[in-house]
């Protein structure tokens, strides 16, 4: 009786425990840090499709940024995503300017005649993150990739723009 009662518990806290884990259908879509929210502008975001491909997408506040995105593909397996970068979308020419409409670098912004280019990147090695889902109870389904939440937006990785 003790015996089953021991493996009873184990198998419960194995169920438990693997319940913590993304599944590869549930990663699809898109998933934006910090708030379930969309306000005027996405935050970081990553979008997963289906095909393994992902972008990660630099929050739209921050106007002083050069690099819009990174892009890649990704795999999962149990609590780990692998990242491989191939690309990135990075604003050139330009200048910067005070702007007192945005705060993420201190009101700077890129100006004038910016233009967007891909850029392929070196893949040097495979990058990889823990994921798993957030404990607390939310409206919208939450993950936390290094340590930050991320909600999903949308199913459909299509969805951002």
């Amino acid at each position: 009786m003790k015996a089953l009662g021991l493996v009873v518990l184990f198998l419960s806290i194995k169920a438990c425990t693997y319940s913590q884990f993304i599944m590869s259908d549930e990663i699809l879509g898109v998933w934006q840090s910090e708030s379930d929210e969309i306000a005027g502008a996405w935050l970081d975001t990553y979008q997963f499709y289906s095909d393994g491909r992902f972008v990660f997408n630099l929050n739209q506040y921050d106007e002083a940024r050069r690099v819009n995105s990174i892009k890649g593909h990704y795999r999962l397996s149990k609590d780990t995503l692998f990242l491989k970068v191939e690309s990135t979308i990075e604003l050139i020419d330009g200048y910067f300017e005070r702007n007192t409409l945005t705060s993420v670098h201190g009101s700077w912004s890129l100006a004038g005649n910016v233009i967007e280019k891909e850029i392929k990147q070196p893949v040097i090695k495979e990058n990889y993150t823990i994921v798993k889902r957030c404990s607390e109870k939310t409206k919208t389904f939450c993950m936390l990739i290094d340590g930050a939440k991320y909600f999903r937006i949308s199913q459909n990785p299509n969805d951002y723009n």
